[in-house]
């Protein structure tokens, strides 16, 4: 900093001594540019083309990793600016099913730009600096490269263009919205009054993209690890298409931030990480952080609802887009969308819009524009309490847990996601009406709450924070420990079963309910590791143990219920098919009897068993009860429901005909019942097809490999397609398991004397495109369950064999 300083200083002063002489000597007026940047960063490469950033400042920091993360992913960027300035449709065309029409009246009804725009100027000078500084470097890095190579079938008509901070933080709202707005865009953008809507036959019902991300995340106290202090697992899982992809880099300022870990593409700062004290991790919450709200609508009037028993007019607005026709030329669309105070109305399956009722979404997330801030302050933070004051203080996380520990042992658990601050009088109102409405109910067990809308005291309540009507720090659930903390998606109730989480809000997950089988199974090599014989006699881990964990892929499930099927198929080793055919279960039977229970690419048979689990599957998480001999016991929750059961419908034996229905589909797609996981499980990178070990939720496995339709995410570019599928829920096709979503990122941080010590492996490498040298370099890591160590010294940096050094620098 203070050799900068010296040079603008010398600049200054030289520029005032010449245009003094000029004055003296009466010379002619020329203008003078200045020769000093106002970014500089320095940029080292290291192996896997992971780069390690320092600057002297936040601005130029950001503008490093905004030009690194052009120069390996500018497509990919390129396309979600466009989304949120709602250009899509202007530079590619109507779409299929006009579907980037839709997207681009969505994103005017979101109004992130918007709202940008306005909430720029309160933002923190360093948040600002950010912005600004990543921008700048993603628009140096196009400036370089004025031509990128363009996916066959896309237009090269100016799409990928120079953006600016606000283009990055209207994006960062858009990430930030992710379990709440992003999920109904289309709901959004196809909302119209019923009269309009038959009229306008825009598209099929619009779905609710009801898939999230998912995660494990493991915090190790001191008692629980072997060098007695700080351990950390991150495993996030996110899909491997599309914009919510991973990237990872060092951010250094010399003396004041250095930071290793992964953002978000298209975002200025380190979201998940570590620092020289401090570690943690992100998993995606169960809380809530939009509700919906049911209208009663005035007769004769479906713009108009009740409110307090008078009627209240929507607010309507009319958008204009323009759209790319075939013959080139630009033509102006229009559409009228509507909200209420609550916010945009929605029209989904399940929550139509017609002449008496009508649904609108509030969401706690469309005014956090707290997400760089708080990122940011989370990487300056020195230890714990700096950790939790800076939650306290900006209250940007938008919809994911923290699980975090510090390099003395202190292991910690957090939700401090907005969620909806209901009065107990209203959350017990839903409660009921859950009980005794079947739209509710369903609603409900697909994660969405639905409101009265009629009555202002189903009104989030506001208490001073920072977002308006959502729950107070202070009552957010969260737990720190000595032994362990640990996440997977479920609610906070059993974060460490010693010390159960009890009496938050509804809106963060119900307390006492089964476990996800993840959940259990992530319980079980914490609680009871000598079991699985790992770790040493104390129970205690190392980071070897971490990474022998995830990769064992052992299935939970299999060894809650393999050996009661086998049994029970023994008994009677054949079965009748509905068409009629007799179906000789014997050979499949002999394979489950030798399977390892594990989801490993040898492992013969585990495809057999999830074909057969998949018949079973009720929501997102979970298996349907009567599945289980056992049923969940509040007071064995760690342990129950447990054992086959023998589930009936019309007389009918449902294990053993869905044990026969999953041998026969097996076989319908050509795949031996005898085959290794590896012959039928793969992820495609460009024209390769690589066999990739990992389950899915219901396999009960921690390491995550599945089709997902979050893998397609909300981008415009192409995207991995699965062959004929045979069975959409397991994601059986006609040439096995493609997977595109699952374990993105792993990483542990282990505290010592010396400081941390890191391992990782982005599973789909830093770049999305097939010609860049690190768009594969990291898959055959994933696949052999490898890592590389995470260089943090420069000692370590400079010693790399493929070290490139690079100094970039732009106004």
């Amino acid at each position: 900093m203070q050799s900068r300083w010296k040079r603008s200083f010398l600049f200054c002063f030289l520029l005032l001594f010449t245009v003094g002489c000029m004055k003296s000597v009466n010379m002619p007026r020329i203008s003078f540019l200045p020769f000093v940047d106002r970014y500089k960063a320095d940029i080292r490469w290291t192996e896997y083309g992971i780069p390690h950033i320092v600057a002297d400042d936040y601005g130029s920091l950001a503008f490093g990793l905004g030009y690194a993360c052009a120069s390996q992913n500018l497509l990919i960027l390129a396309d979600q600016f466009l989304k949120v300035r709602s250009e899509r449709a202007r530079y590619f065309g109507a779409g299929e099913q006009d579907r980037h029409i839709n997207s681009d009246f969505a994103y005017k009804s979101l109004n992130l730009y918007k709202i940008a725009q306005d909430s720029f100027g309160d933002l923190p000078t360093d948040v600002k600096n950010l912005l600004r500084g990543y921008a700048a470097g993603y628009n140096k890095y196009l400036r370089e490269h004025p031509s990128p190579d363009i996916p066959e079938g896309f237009p090269d008509n100016g799409w990928i263009k120079e953006i600016n901070e606000i283009d990055v933080m209207a994006y960062g709202l858009n990430l930030g919205q992710i379990a709440s707005s992003y999920k109904f865009v289309d709901a959004i953008a196809l909302a119209q009054p019923p009269l309009i809507g038959d009229i306008l036959t825009l598209a099929d019902d619009p779905q609710i993209h009801g898939s999230l991300p998912a995660s494990n995340g493991w915090a190790i106290g001191k008692r629980k690890s072997k060098n007695g202090q700080g351990l950390l697992m991150a495993n996030p899982h996110y899909p491997w298409d599309g914009e919510l992809r991973f990237y990872e880099a060092q951010m250094t300022i010399p003396g004041e931030y250095n930071v290793s870990g992964v953002c978000l593409l298209g975002t200025p700062i380190i979201g998940l990480g570590f620092n020289e004290n401090l570690a943690w991790t992100h998993t995606v919450s169960s809380a809530h952080r939009f509700t919906l709200y049911r209208l009663t609508l005035v007769e004769g009037d479906p713009t108009s609802y009740l409110y307090e028993g008078l009627p209240k007019k929507m607010e309507e607005e009319t958008f204009v887009i323009k759209v790319l026709n075939d013959d080139g030329k630009l033509e102006e669309r229009e559409r009228t969308l509507y909200r209420t105070h609550y916010g945009p109305l929605v029209q989904s399956v399940g929550i139509a819009w017609d002449t008496e009722l009508a649904f609108t979404i509030r969401d706690a997330n469309v005014a956090n524009v707290g997400l760089f801030e708080q990122w940011l302050a989370m990487g300056k933070a020195k230890n714990r309490y700096q950790l939790l004051e800076a939650l306290q203080k900006v209250q940007g996380i938008p919809w994911v847990n923290t699980i975090y520990v510090d390099a003395d042992g202190v292991a910690g658990y957090i939700d401090s996601s907005p969620v909806p601050n209901l009065s107990e009088a209203s959350t017990s109102a839903f409660q009921k009406a859950v009980e005794i409405d079947p739209h509710l109910h369903y609603m409900w067990q697909r994660g969405i709450v639905i409101l009265d809308g009629s009555r202002s005291d189903t009104e989030w309540i506001d208490e001073g924070t920072r977002i308006k009507g959502v729950v107070p720090f202070d009552r957010a659930p969260k737990l720190e420990r000595t032994d362990f903390t640990q996440n997977c998606n479920g609610t906070p109730w059993l974060t460490n079963p010693y010390q159960p989480i009890e009496g938050y809000p509804l809106l963060y997950g119900p307390e006492k309910e089964a476990q996800s089988l993840r959940t259990r199974s992530s319980l079980s090599y914490l609680l009871d590791s000598r079991k699985h014989a790992i770790g040493d006699e104390r129970g205690r881990f190392s980071m070897d143990d971490l990474w022998t964990i995830i990769f064992e892929n052992r299935s939970y499930t299999a060894d809650l219920l393999l050996d009661d099927l086998i049994e029970k198929i023994e008994t009677q080793p054949s079965q009748q098919l509905a068409n009629g055919k007799y179906l000789d279960l014997t050979p499949a039977l002999e394979v489950l009897k030798s399977w390892d229970h594990k989801f490993s690419t040898e492992s013969k048979g585990a495809h057999v068993f999830r074909e057969f689990v998949s018949s079973f599957r009720a929501g997102k998480r979970f298996l349907q009860e009567d599945l289980f001999w056992i049923p969940f016991s509040v007071e064995d929750p760690l342990h129950t429901p447990r054992g086959l059961g023998s589930p009936q419908a019309n007389g009918e034996d449902l294990v053993r005909k869905s044990f026969a229905e999953a041998v026969d589909r097996v076989e319908r797609a050509g795949l031996p019942v005898y085959a290794s996981l590896g012959d039928v499980q793969y992820v495609r990178r460009g024209e390769e097809e690589i066999p990739l070990a990992g389950g899915d939720e219901f396999d009960g496995v921690l390491n995550i490999a599945c089709f997902s339709d979050l893998g397609r995410g909300s981008t415009a570019l192409p995207v991995t397609e699965p062959y004929k599928v045979l069975n959409p829920v397991s994601g059986l096709g006609m040439e096995g398991y493609l997977v595109n979503y699952g374990t993105s990122y792993l990483m542990t941080v282990e505290y010592g004397p010396n400081g941390p010590n890191a391992r990782a492996v982005l599973a789909y490498s830093q770049s999305s495109d097939p010609n860049h040298p690190n768009f594969n370099d990291q898959i055959s890591l994933i696949t052999q369950g490898n890592w590389r160590e995470v260089l943090q010294s420069e000692e370590q940096i400079l010693a790399d064999p493929k070290l490139r050094l690079q100094t970039v620098s732009g106004s």
